[in-house]
């Protein structure tokens, strides 16, 4: 949406969004989303004007244009102090460069610059999404388009907030607004769509292969875009290959999914151990040392809550607990270490 400044107060109609058409093609639970818009200034004065977007807390911006006054905004994707250092040699030499910042988590803006009466502002954004999965059911959320708003006397990011949960009416997009979906959809298996805010066509090649679209005409734009792709049946692992050319090679990704079925979780059962040990003369020597050490071992392998007892066999029987199975924790088990080397 664009933002525009005090000064243009007074033509909250100005700039008016006439088109939206997103497109997108989602593979694997992940989806590169296009976002085309096109404004108009509708007012009869000139506006400074700042387009200001929202994404998708697991969204990465890949691109971004702006077309206006046929010249083209481009906005490179760099990391941040290799962006900053371009940007500051470019502001040196002289050029025109407008920063594309966020400025509140998964809240971004660039500026525009001035946009005459009836000339016309065309958007161009695409960004890479890690879609939400959650049993067996991925979802695909784009942010509704909010319309033009003046910047109040408060922080950018209330005045922007205020803006995006605002309420859209039809009178402020124009009579003409278009508002189109075209979404690919390459599954791992058959899967079944749901969108509960839109209705949808669903065009089908094969079972892992759909078309998403919008069936029917949108004169505003009130919520969200939200569509959950259903899967019929999860598989324990599956995966798919993409293929490529780059500098006339030819390159691939391969993505593997493993989803293990692991049994319910079910609460730690306390158990009841009697260990037996001969004694005898026949155990005597390293024998004897060695079925110590190996019962020392079995104590410590205990869980607390367990109860045990031991009995060492010889001439007679004798027992560690004179009150039978005694339960296992801190103290008892230093007894029962002095009771066996003793």
């Amino acid at each position: 949406m664009f933002q525009y400044t005090e000064k243009n107060k007074g033509k909250d109609e100005g700039i008016l969004l006439k088109k939206v058409n997103i497109v997108g093609n989602l593979c694997a639970g992940y989806g590169e989303i296009v976002v085309n818009q096109l404004y108009q200034n509708c007012s009869h004065e000139d506006i400074e004007g700042v387009y200001v977007f929202p994404l998708p807390t697991t969204a990465v911006i890949s691109g971004f244009e702006a077309e206006i006054g046929g010249r083209t905004l481009k906005a490179m994707v760099e990391e941040k102090d290799k962006a900053l250092k371009i940007y500051e040699n470019a502001r040196a030499r002289g050029e025109s460069i407008f920063p594309l910042e966020e400025f509140s988590p998964h809240y971004f803006k660039i500026g525009i610059g001035k946009i005459i009466s009836g000339e016309t502002v065309k958007i161009k954004l695409s960004y890479v999404e890690e879609l939400d999965y959650k049993d067996s059911s991925f979802k695909l959320t784009i942010p509704a388009v909010s319309v033009p708003k003046i910047i109040k006397n408060k922080s950018g990011f209330e005045t922007l907030r205020d803006s995006f949960t605002g309420e859209f009416g039809r009178k402020t997009v124009g009579g003409d607004f278009e508002f189109k979906i075209n979404i690919i959809v390459e599954s791992l298996s058959r899967v079944d769509f749901r969108c509960p805010y839109h209705t949808i066509n669903v065009e089908r090649e094969g079972d892992t292969v759909a078309k998403i679209s919008l069936n029917e005409n949108h004169h505003f734009i009130d919520r969200d875009f939200v569509l959950f792709i259903d899967e019929r049946e999860t598989l324990e692992a599956d995966g798919m290959i993409y293929e490529y050319d780059k500098s006339d090679e030819k390159k691939g990704i391969v993505y593997i999914r493993m989803i293990p079925k692991l049994d319910p979780y079910e609460d730690e059962i306390r158990e009841n151990y009697v260990f037996l040990i001969d004694v005898s003369d026949t155990m005597e020597g390293e024998k004897l040392e060695q079925a110590k050490n190996a019962l020392q071992l079995c104590l410590r392998n205990l869980s607390e809550g367990d109860t045990f007892d031991i009995i060492a066999l010889g001439v007679k029987l004798n027992s560690f607990s004179k009150n039978g199975l005694i339960r296992f924790d801190a103290d008892s088990l230093r007894e029962a270490s002095k009771w066996i080397d003793d």
